[in-house]
């Protein structure tokens, strides 16, 4: 329950994940947690219905040493934003000018104790990091495992991180008209009755 403020009730919340095909519009795995659980986790959950060629791309909030070792333990792709005030590589490379850079990623204890408890390899990881500069001057980094550069131009990144955000204007939709989010509002009515009576949910 999230506390309401003063004259409202309280709020019931949950964490909802959903694994979004850009391309065709449709929601492939979703999943509904309790508000402290992790969108790491969920990320690694989805991956259980990624095919071996399947790129995700995620926002900055999934960086984590251990979700990149997943996708390269098990032979999948990730496009990731990375924090660029989180990491004097990042920042540094995006000061740089550079349009691309192959970078050696040695994880930290925090990040070894991680991966160890979930069964993951702790050796250092190969990336590519990809500078995208938008149309305000913002400078962005991309991070992602897709090395060869031929096949996967950096100056194409721009544009393939770009997808998701269909998947931010389409999820209210998608989550709206969804079993996913009837499910939701039935949850929350069942453990606090009364929260819910609009008759499209019934």
């Amino acid at each position: 329950m999230n506390p309401g403020k003063e004259n409202q009730k309280d709020c019931p919340l949950a964490l909802v994940s959903v694994y979004y095909d850009v391309l065709n519009h449709i929601s492939i795995d979703s999943s509904i947690n309790h508000t402290t659980a992790s969108e790491r986790d969920s990320a690694a959950a989805h991956l259980n219905y990624a095919l071996p060629n399947d790129l995700s791309i995620l926002d900055r909030g999934y960086n984590a040493f251990w979700l990149y070792a997943l996708y390269e333990a098990t032979g999948r792709y990730f496009c990731m934003r990375a924090k660029i005030n989180s990491g004097l590589l990042y920042k540094q490379f995006a000061e740089s000018g550079k349009a691309q850079a192959v970078i050696t990623l040695e994880p930290n204890q925090r990040s070894v104790e991680q991966c160890l408890s979930k069964g993951l390899p702790t050796q250092p990881l190969r990336l590519r990091l990809i500078r995208v500069e938008l149309e305000d001057g913002e400078v962005e980094v991309l991070i992602t495992n897709l090395m060869d550069e031929q096949a996967f131009p950096a100056c194409e990144f721009k544009e393939l991180y770009h997808l998701r955000w269909d998947a931010e204007i389409d999820q209210p939709y998608c989550l709206h008209k969804s079993v996913l989010r009837k499910l939701l509002y039935r949850f929350c009515d069942w453990f606090y009755p009364g929260t819910i009576n609009s008759p499209q949910f019934t």
